[in-house]
């Protein structure tokens, strides 16, 4: 009993900070509110003890020649894209309307063009550096649906708030397990985006 009041107490206390700054700025224009919640992540990540050890540790692990200068303007660089990562998944039905900053190549793109035409559907498991929202919202651009497979997130306001937002943008979403993955594979009536959450 008081572990779990003291277990939902500590899920309040860290999901607050990232709902006041994903709402704080509402007024202002989408790459501001953007670039100054990746700035106010950068400036945590770098200078809060906590996540600095944790991203120094890993880029040890990685580069461990690496000087210490160099690897805590990384933390901070890092820490900058994931700030605009997260505003961008949070306001995903927004980012979706800025079609100028999407666009799709390659040869699977007419893989996924003929299998839309012949009424299939098709996985695409996305390898992607930066933000994963952008193939969704290049393929939706096209007339073609989409679902999700995604990891639950530990903090469970979190993974309110970012259930909600797939199901704003995403026709099904399943919660990632290695057996559902073929039952969702025939799920989708079209093109499913299959993107590591």
């Amino acid at each position: 009993m008081v572990f779990r009041i003291f277990n939902s107490l500590w899920h309040h206390i860290r999901y607050i900070p990232l709902l006041s700054a994903l709402s704080v700025s509402r007024g202002r224009a989408f790459d501001r509110r953007s670039r100054a919640l990746g700035a106010l992540v950068g400036l945590v990540v770098r200078y809060f003890p906590i996540a600095r050890r944790r991203v120094e540790r890993e880029l040890s692990n990685v580069y461990p020649d690496m000087p210490r200068s160099k690897r805590l303007s990384l933390c901070r660089d890092m820490g900058r894209n994931m700030g605009r990562t997260l505003f961008e998944i949070f306001h995903c039905a927004e980012f979706q309307t800025l079609q100028d900053r999407h666009s799709v190549s390659g040869p699977g793109l007419e893989a996924l063009f003929k299998a839309k035409a012949e009424g299939k559907g098709a996985l695409i498991v996305s390898g992607h550096f930066g933000q994963w929202e952008a193939v969704r919202a290049a393929l939706k651009a096209r007339d073609m649906e989409t679902g999700a497979v995604y990891r639950p997130q530990t903090n469970r306001h979190m993974n309110v708030a970012y259930t909600l937002v797939l199901r704003l943008v995403v026709n099904q979403y399943l919660q990632q397990a290695k057996s559902e993955l073929a039952h969702w594979s025939g799920t989708f009536g079209r093109v499913a985006s299959l993107l590591s959450c």
